[in-house]
């Protein structure tokens, strides 16, 4: 909702006003004869924007428009006024007036853009607040992670496409909540049972949000996997954190296995007041997917939110560096003017910021990928077998970075060779854990010693398509 100030000093239009914009459902007015009054509302309670008549006694429109925006900063104001000379127009805009509309002409339309001129002034400001908020959050060294939110680290349009595309890969539903359950993304490939059925009734949404806050409880040993509370598909959740702060839940599901009972879950209908009819039909159209698949699904879920809990980390200590950095640089250009007082001088200085402050977004870029940029060494390999189909070696396809380190060789010189010739070994290290997972397909998360390393290592082992096993490994 968009509360309104309207300022007129004629009843009559305010009346008018009042009528037509509480019309539009998502606007609510309040309204004053005179540009006091209005000062001595605003100082005692917070709007959205105002509006204000140009032609007032004592105090006219732009005398309040000024007075408003040296109190209230950049509140949104509309100069909707009578009054049709161009410099009242002019004047109001360079004093800082969001929109000037005058008044006349068919009063449905007329409302209606500034109806709308209203919404993309407030809109602009709830963005530009938002953004503030974000920075602050950042790049502040006295906020720590616990106080930082999943919005103040995560891009809301990236999260929501990431989720997608894994929602549409996976053939499962997806959704990000915050901790009690309440939703922060727009649900992917929601089934019509649990979207316009169950949620649809007020006690299957509450019944839902306390299965989601349980399923994206803070879990690291891996997924939460279990029927769901509200309807009894197969649900699984896994946490996101930030350092160690458990920031939201990525919840994903909606799918009957193979030992779906149809007859109790029908018995759900009458428990939350749904149409018996309308739940059964929903419930025909519910994807179906095998426990073991929809085991795979979730544990590639974990990795991947593991991983973007340490991009979020990395985001904050990032954005933190850059803000400590700029602040380095801008001490020194201050120094510097001081020092030469010249404007050739100071161009160059800050020609330098900005250069560092296009790096830093370069780098921010690079920590966007999930795999080649990551801390964890990350290897692919096509695995190899005899006439009986027995896994006897593997061959490297494809090592990240990081695995460069872990393994001390280059891309180069191991990409395309067998385990055995790189670790001059026969059979190579891992073997029979990588042929465990190829020939079952379930990934599976381990803690061990590595054959080559002193110390131990976690390693992900999982099976993305046939005849190819990957690998994630983190020294521990």
């Amino acid at each position: 909702m968009i509360t309104v100030l309207s300022v007129d000093d004629e009843i009559s239009i305010l009346e008018i006003c009042k009528l037509f914009l509480e019309r539009m459902n998502d606007i609510s007015v309040e309204t004053v004869t005179s540009g006091e009054e209005a000062l001595a509302l605003l100082d005692s309670r917070q709007f959205d924007a105002v509006i204000s008549d140009y032609d007032m006694p004592v105090m006219n429109g732009i005398e309040l428009l000024r007075i408003v925006r040296s109190r209230f900063g950049d509140l949104p104001f509309v100069l909707f006024t009578g009054k049709g000379r161009e410099s009242v127009a002019i004047e109001a805009l360079n004093v800082g007036a969001d929109f000037y509309l005058q008044k006349g002409g068919d009063p449905r339309s007329q409302y209606i853009e500034l109806a709308s001129n209203i919404r993309q002034a407030v809109r602009r400001k709830r963005a530009e607040d938002a953004i503030r908020h974000k920075i602050v959050s950042l790049t502040s060294p006295d906020i720590d992670t616990e106080s930082l939110t999943f919005l103040d680290v995560f891009s809301l349009d990236d999260i929501q496409a990431t989720q997608d595309a894994f929602s549409n890969a996976t053939g499962v539903a997806s959704l990000i909540t915050h901790l009690d359950g309440t939703p922060i993304t727009r649900p992917s490939n929601f089934c019509q049972l649990c979207n316009d059925v169950i949620r649809n009734t007020e006690k299957g949404q509450r019944n839902c949000y306390v299965s989601d806050a349980v399923l994206g409880r803070y879990h690291p040993e891996g997924p939460v996997i279990s029927p769901c509370l509200s309807g009894g598909l197969w649900d699984a959740g896994t946490s996101i954190s930030i350092g160690n702060r458990h920031v939201a839940n990525w919840l994903i599901g909606q799918v009957l296995d193979e030992e779906a009972d149809y007859d109790r879950m029908l018995l759900y209908a009458d428990e939350i007041g749904a149409d018996r009819q309308v739940f059964e039909k929903a419930l025909t159209m519910v994807p179906q997917m095998s426990r073991v698949q929809f085991q795979s699904v979730a544990d590639a879920l974990f990795i991947i939110a593991g991983q973007l809990s340490l991009q979020g980390l990395q985001n904050v200590q990032q954005a933190r560096e850059i803000a400590r950095r700029i602040k380095v640089e801008e001490d020194l250009r201050v120094a510097y003017d001081q020092i030469a007082g010249t404007e050739e001088e100071l161009r160059d200085q800050l020609d330098e910021i900005k250069h560092i402050g296009d790096h830093a977004h370069h780098q921010e870029l690079q920590y966007r990928s999930l795999i080649v940029h990551m801390n964890e060494g990350h290897a692919i390999r096509e695995m190899i077998t005899d006439e009986s189909g027995k896994v006897t070696d593997y061959r490297f396809i494809d090592i990240n970075p990081a695995y460069e380190q872990f393994i001390g060789r280059s891309r180069e010189e191991i990409i395309g060779m067998t385990g055995s010739m790189v670790f001059g070994i026969v059979p190579p290290p891992l073997l029979d854990l990588l042929g465990e997972v190829y020939e079952s397909g379930t990934p599976v998360v381990r803690v061990m010693e590595h054959p080559t390393r002193n110390g131990a290592i976690r390693i992900s082992v999982f099976k993305p398509y046939e005849g190819v096993v990957g690998t994630v490994f983190s020294d521990l």
